[in-house]
């Protein structure tokens, strides 16, 4: 075998590879001035760096432009998280060996919470890390990671030194090396629309022998009555055509399923799939998601929508990911491969990949593929949750795996959360918005044409009332409730709510928060023991479910909080909107933390789908009269005070709502007395909050509210009745 040869773990032999990044010393000085050449020091820097700036400031036209921003941005990027991990560190960690003879140089090394909350993203198998000696003495420890758990805040990592000095009583500081596989992804897709001169894939337009908007119309109607659509599914007329215009799409430019919360993207999607391999045996697909949570979420869809024997269906993932970490039914589609007894995720060769018609992974793994020299291995290649992914990842597999017979399809929305831009500095210039986004700005994709692009409109997950403000606010009132008046109308009466047949409340509580030991993080308390008490309340009256109950909050800090003081109810789903997106809860409960500013909050794309989430019922906890300084927010809190819906320390002032209706129980199985749950609870929630504060020494607003939870149950029901446990 040829010594230059390389392979993937699994066999994929590499034929392209990605692209080197480097970073100019102009980079560098002005990423740690943050673009501010006024404090170089050199006249010459500041005029290059001046030049820059204007590069980045530009909305592009001609493709070189475009080449030019986005490579820029692309080395800022890294060269900021590079800075960035120098600070990254986790203090004081020990070297714990596996193996008594400090034979096989595995350890086990226990992080900080705060730390593995700040990395939960980066810390992967095979990533590199580096020990310092905490008191700069002595050698430095290079390793790779081998396994981790998140959840006890533990890594193990193999020493990677060939003679490794490790003093086992010595401190280290953990960092982090920032992988730069993604940014040299991205270097190459800029390469590659350079050397191809690919204008027509950045800057689309309607093609000019494009057929007419009057025949396309004769077009869906034949394909209405000639498709047969499954019966269980209920498609809408705007499903269909959406089916339709994709499997009939015939021309070079992207397809946009534009599809906001609870339209039935997903469903329309996979139908999508299930007719194109339908219609062309020899159809072959490539989904792509920004994410592994959206990845895996579509791939069991495809699953257990039974479309394609499981043989003809990879789930293909990075290397670095864990096995045993992944669902049974997602490793039945997945290619496990076994190195020295570990088993680790492959990627075949091209002649294995051959015999799936359905291949699904991130846009980040997918650079794998054009690592393999797949150009033009698959007729259509569809990225669901396209408004979330940055540009050049979304482009990764478009311009590194597509010819001109490529069939592409963009799905989302770009109402919802965008692509995370982690430099503040970088906001102003608006780099980071999705390839989704920019392309729905094009006039060709604006007036609605149904050739290229269509806008899911019913909304089948929500009770009308939730429904309402996100379709004034983001939706231009397009977005419809679809569900029938007493589908979702089961907590309506709930006899927490201030407004019947409102099932939405806001609860302001002017409590002020804290931020953790290394400033990264938020929490707040009171509001940490109100959703507590809401928790308590629906699962003690109502036939609500632990899993059908979601907690959301913008704060790591506040979200550790809360998963401690509801140890007792491991079914509720504690997250941040982030890991969310793109699934729902019969109930949610929204923690907004902050008091003294916005912070993560002022961000109307947040805020949409995290009010986008619930099903039944949203209870908003926060400071209304913090956050009243965004313009939406401040929306959202009129549009509960229009419906007496908006209750809690008004005007500094609290007010308490006197409810005297008797209760009412849906579930008798939950009102069990069973006080073994109830101490388990109230345990959980003072030891494992992690809060300093002892029962009893709450603020002036924390016992309005205490006293508000009791008055809304009414004589019947004293807070301290004892609660089943689940």
């Amino acid at each position: 075998m040829d010594e230059q040869e390389r392979f993937y773990p699994g066999g994929l032999k590499i034929v392209n590879d990605l692209y080197d990044i480097s970073v100019p010393k102009i980079f560098t000085d002005i990423v740690k001035t943050e673009l501010n050449p006024k404090k170089l020091k050199n006249n010459g820097d500041k005029e290059l760096a001046a030049d820059i700036l204007s590069v980045l400031r530009q909305t592009p036209k001609m493709l070189d432009d475009y080449i030019r921003r986005q490579r820029y941005y692309n080395i800022i990027s890294w060269e900021n998280m590079q800075i960035e991990s120098e600070r990254n560190i986790c203090k004081g960690v020990m070297l714990d060996p596996l193996h008594a003879d400090n034979s096989e140089y595995v350890y086990k090394v226990s992080l900080n919470q705060s730390f593995c909350d700040k990395n939960v993203n980066d810390i992967k198998v095979s990533l590199r890390v580096t020990f310092r000696p905490s008191d700069s003495t002595g050698r430095c420890v290079n390793a790779k990671i081998i396994h981790f758990d998140l959840e006890e805040a533990l890594i193990f990592v193999l020493v990677t030194d060939k003679k490794p000095h490790i003093n086992l009583s010595q401190p280290y500081d953990l960092h982090i090396a920032p992988s730069p596989f993604n940014f040299r992804s991205r270097h190459r897709v800029l390469g590659i629309i350079s050397n191809e001169n690919l204008a027509h894939v950045v800057f689309p337009n309607v093609p000019k022998d494009m057929i007419s908007r009057q025949e396309y119309m004769n077009i869906e109607s034949a394909g209405l009555r000639q498709f047969s659509f499954p019966e269980s599914l209920k498609l809408n007329k705007l499903q269909k055509l959406s089916i339709i215009a994709i499997v009939n799409g015939h021309y070079q430019i992207p397809f946009i399923l534009y599809g906001p919360p609870g339209t039935g993207k997903t469903t329309t999607l996979v139908e999508a799939v299930a007719q194109l391999l339908k219609h062309n045996s020899a159809n072959r697909l490539l989904i792509c998601t920004p994410s592994n949570t959206a990845a895996d979420l579509f791939t069991l869809a495809m699953i257990r929508r039974d479309i394609l024997p499981k043989e003809s269906i990879l789930r293909m993932f990075s290397t670095s990911k864990l096995v045993e970490e992944q669902n049974k039914e997602l490793i039945e589609v997945a290619h496990v491969i076994e190195d020295e007894g570990t088993k680790l995720f492959g990627i075949q060769p091209v002649k294995d990949l051959e015999k799936y018609r359905v291949i699904i992974s991130t846009l980040s793994a997918s650079s794998y593929l054009v690592s393999g020299g797949l150009k033009g291995f698959f007729s259509h290649i569809i990225v669901d949750e396209a408004g979330q992914a940055d540009e050049l990842d979304t482009l990764i597999p478009i311009v590194g795996l597509s010819t001109d017979e490529t069939r592409i399809v963009l799905a989302g929305d770009p109402r919802q959360l965008g692509p995370v831009e982690t430099a503040e500095f970088l906001k102003p210039f608006n780099l980071n918005i999705s390839l989704l986004e920019r392309f729905m700005n094009r006039k060709c994709y604006k007036d609605g044409d149904r050739r290229v692009i269509i806008m899911l409109r019913n909304n089948y997950r929500s009770h009308e009332s939730l429904v309402e403000m996100p379709s004034k606010l983001f939706y231009n009132l397009q977005l419809i409730a679809s569900s029938s008046a007493n589908e979702k109308a089961s907590l309506c009466q709930w006899n927490m709510l201030p407004s019947k047949n409102f099932p939405m409340l806001f609860h302001s509580i002017s409590s002020p928060e804290e931020v953790e030991e290394d400033g990264f993080s938020w929490r707040n308390i009171a509001e940490a023991e109100l959703v507590v008490e809401y928790v308590k309340q629906l699962i003690r009256a109502t036939d609500v479910l632990p899993k059908q109950i979601g907690i959301i909050s913008p704060y790591r800090y506040q979200i550790r909080t809360l998963r401690g003081m509801l140890v007792a109810f491991p079914d509720i789903t504690i997250d941040s909107v982030e890991r969310y997106q793109g699934s729902e809860r019969r109930v949610i409960i929204v923690s907004t933390v902050r008091s003294s500013s916005l912070g993560f909050l002022d961000c109307d794309k947040r805020l949409n789908t995290t009010i986008t989430r619930a099903q039944e019922l949203l209870v908003i906890i926060g400071c209304h009269n913090n956050l009243r300084r965004n313009r939406n927010w401040k929306n959202v809190i009129e549009y509960c005070r229009s419906k007496n819906a908006l209750i809690g320390a008004i005007d500094e002032k609290i007010t308490i709502i006197q409810k005297h209706s008797k209760r009412t129980c849906n579930n008798p199985e939950s009102m069990d007395i069973n006080i073994e749950g109830e101490d388990k609870l109230d345990s959980a929630l003072y030891v494992g909050s992690s809060g300093r504060r002892p029962r009893g020494s709450a603020d002036k607003a924390t016992e309005g509210i205490l006293d508000l939870v009791g008055a809304a149950k009414g004589p019947e029901a004293p807070l301290t009745k004892p609660l089943r446990a689940y």
